[in-house]
């Protein structure tokens, strides 16, 4: 990931591109629909089973193209407008705190994903949620739709599995972390990371709002 971090936006699509769709085909060697073999078209990205009667021939389906795993990415905006939560995993490096983050599970909206979420993970619970933006993330095939998510409740309470710590921190400690000017150990993902975008657009929202 540091290596990928220092391409330009051009170079860093074409590489989340490749390594996608490689570790696609690494990994997804067989027909997941009777496990015989496949063979590759449409320029390696689709997988065609070899055995002539496999159901997967027959009618609309999408088991045998790349994977793209929706996962949903949000820092929660305190009821104040002023405090933002951000969490970090035990697997971090000292310091680094990010936004909270899952993915979209089958047949649920991208609002409630990040509900549940940020519910599961700090205990907090989420009202309204709007999208930003979004941004591929190559490990291996993931898609992280960014939102805000503006919560209703102020109490953490961590779940101690996905993550190890949450706390609130105000829009000038946020605004130090973001310029590299906080003299303490916090710190968030560099600006390449769509987590760092999301909490910059953040800072830059008016606290009404």
């Amino acid at each position: 990931m540091p290596a990928l971090l220092q391409f330009s936006e051009n170079e860093a699509g074409i590489v989340a591109q490749a390594r996608s769709v490689l570790a696609w085909h690494s990994r997804y060697q067989f027909c997941p629909t009777c496990g015989s073999a496949t063979k590759l078209e449409d320029g390696g990205y689709k997988k065609v089973c070899l055995k002539e009667d496999c159901s997967s021939h027959v009618g609309v389906h999408n088991t045998c193209y790349p994977r793209v795993d929706p996962v949903v990415i949000m820092p929660v905006i305190h009821p104040d407008g002023n405090h933002c939560l951000l969490g970090r995993k035990k697997r971090f490096h000292p310091g680094m705190y990010t936004c909270l983050a899952g993915f979209v599970e089958p047949g649920e909206t991208i609002e409630n994903a990040v509900r549940r979420e940020v519910e599961e993970e700090s205990g907090v619970k989420v009202g309204q949620v709007r999208y930003v933006s979004c941004q591929p993330w190559p490990m291996p095939s993931s898609l992280m739709i960014g939102c805000i998510a503006f919560a209703v409740s102020t109490e953490i309470k961590v779940d101690n599995i996905e993550i190890e710590d949450a706390q609130w921190f105000s829009r000038e400690q946020v605004m130090e972390f973001l310029n590299k000017k906080n003299q303490s150990a916090f710190f968030v993902p560099p600006h390449q990371a769509i987590a760092h975008q999301l909490i910059k657009h953040w800072v830059g929202m008016n606290a009404s709002l």
